[in-house]
C-alpha cells in the first residue's frame, strides 16, 4: 500500500562558521573562511543540482587556504517509509584537521504535506559538553523549528506544504559529529496523514552496518537509543578493579559488532564502580559559566570533554594524570550511564570535581 517512489531531493552539506546574529549563534572567526561560504553558495544553490537524495554524496566546504571543495560518500538509505541520508563524521570547529566551521547544513525537498522532516545528530556517549543546535528553514527563509539536542535526540517538522526546506546544525564546540536527516513519508497517498509511535516502543530498525540490523527504541525522554547486540555484553574479561583511560571506557560502550556505541557497558553493571585514571590533554576555564573542561583522549581519536565546576585551572594542568570514580546507574530502561555524565545532564550545570576525585 506504501507509495515506493522515491523522493526527489536535493543533497547539498555546506560548512561554514558565519550565521546571523539575530539568531544568537557564534559570529564568524576569519574573513577567509567567510570567503569559502560565499562561494560554496554560488557553487551549489538548490536550483544549480536535482538529483536523488538517497543516490547522492556529499560536497562539503573544507577550509585549507584558498582549497575549499571536496566530495565523499555518505551513507543514504530509501526504506518504505522513510528516506535518511547521512553526513559520516565532521569535525567542527577543526581548522588544522579536517578546517571544518561550526555550522552544516542540508537542502531537502519533500513532495507531500505533512510529509515529517526528522534531524538528529550523533556523538560519543561519554560527551557531556555535546549538544548541537538544530534548525529547519522554510523555503521563505522562516526558522520554524530551533531546538537544541544531545546525542541521538531527535527534532522533528511535520511540513505543512511540500517544497524546499533546510535543516543547519550549528555546534560551537570543538568536536565530532555524525549528522542526519530524514523525511518521513506521512501524508503520501497510501501512506498514514499522521503517525506516531508510542513511548518504549517495540524495537524499530534505522539502519544496516555490514548487514547487521540496527535497530533502536524511542524512551519517554525523547531520545533514542540503539540497541546493543547479542555480542556486545561480557564481550571482553576484564578486571574491574583495574582503572580505565578515556580509550577504555570508549571502548566499553562501543559495539563491535553494530560498529557504534550503545548506552550499555560492556563489562559492568548498574551499581559498579569504575576507577578513572588518564592524563589530561587540555585544560580550559569558562568564565561566563563558572566551570572547568578537562580534555582527555578517546579511542575514535576525539577529544572528550568532562567540566567542573569553578576554576580548577591552579589545581589541573595538561599533560598531568587525574584519578576519579564513577559509578554506573540506570540511564532509562535497560540503558546505562555514568553517575557524573547523569548528575550533570539533568541539573543542566557543571557537577563538582570533590564528588568524583581520587585523592593519592
Amino acid at each position: 500500500m506504501i507509495k515506493k517512489n522515491k523522493i526527489i531531493l536535493t543533497a547539498i552539506l555546506s560548512l561554514a562558521t558565519a550565521f546571523s546574529s539575530a539568531q544568537s549563534f557564534a559570529s564568524a572567526d576569519a574573513p577567509s573562511v567567510n570567503n569559502t561560504a560565499n562561494k560554496e553558495a554560488d557553487l551549489y544553490s538548490q536550483s544549480a543540482i536535482k538529483i536523488p537524495w538517497a543516490s547522492l554524496g556529499f560536497n562539503v566546504i573544507k577550509y585549507l587556504g584558498n582549497t575549499y571543495l571536496f566530495s565523499r560518500e555518505a551513507t543514504s538509505n530509501d526504506y518504505p517509509s522513510k528516506t535518511t541520508v547521512s553526513s559520516g563524521t565532521i569535525g567542527f570547529n577543526n581548522k588544522g584537521n579536517s578546517g571544518y566551521g561550526a555550522s552544516a547544513k542540508h537542502d531537502v525537498h519533500v513532495d507531500y504535506a505533512k510529509n515529517e522532516i526528522d534531524a538528529f545528530g550523533q556523538t560519543s556517549l561519554l560527551n557531556w559538553l555535546d549538544k548541537i543546535s538544530i534548525i529547519i528553514t522554510d523555503s521563505s527563509g522562516n526558522d520554524v523549528v530551533s531546538s537544541t539536542a544531545t546525542h541521538n535526540q531527535h527534532v522533528n517538522y511535520s511540513a505543512p506544504n511540500s517544497g524546499w526546506y533546510t535543516v543547519r546544525w550549528v555546534n560551537t564546540a570543538a568536536t565530532n559529529w555524525d549528522l542526519w536527516v530524514q523525511v518521513w513519508k506521512f501524508g503520501e497517498p497510501g501512506y498514514p496523514t499522521f503517525y506516531k509511535t508510542s513511548p518504549n516502543n517495540t524495537p524499530q530498525l534505522i539502519r544496516k552496518t555490514d548487514g547487521k540490523e540496527v535497530l533502536a527504541v524511542e524512551e519517554n525522554n525523547g531520545k533514542t537509543y540503539i540497541l546493543p547486540s547479542k555480542t556486545h555484553k561480557n564481550y571482553a574479561s576484564i578486571n574491574k578493579k583495574n582503572s580505565l583511560t578515556a580509550k577504555d571506557l570508549y571502548n566499553q560502550l562501543y559495539d563491535n559488532e553494530l560498529k557504534e556505541q550503545v548506552s550499555v557497558f560492556k563489562d559492568f553493571v548498574v551499581g559498579d564502580n569504575i576507577i578513572f585514571e588518564d592524563e589530561i590533554q587540555s585544560v580550559s576555564f569558562d568564565s561566563n559559566n563558572n566551570y572547568t573542561i578537562l580534555g582527555f583522549k578517546d579511542a575514535s581519536g576525539d577529544i572528550l570533554r568532562w567540566a567542573f565546576n569553578g576554576n580548577l585551572t591552579k589545581e589541573l594542568q595538561a599533560n598531568s594524570k587525574i584519578m576519579l570514580q564513577f559509578k554506573v546507574v540506570q540511564d532509562i530502561g535497560t540503558f546505562e550511564t555514568l553517575d557524573y555524565l547523569k548528575e550533570a545532564r539533568e541539573s543542566k550545570a557543571a557537577p563538582s570535581i570533590e564528588k568524583y576525585i581520587v585523592k593519592k
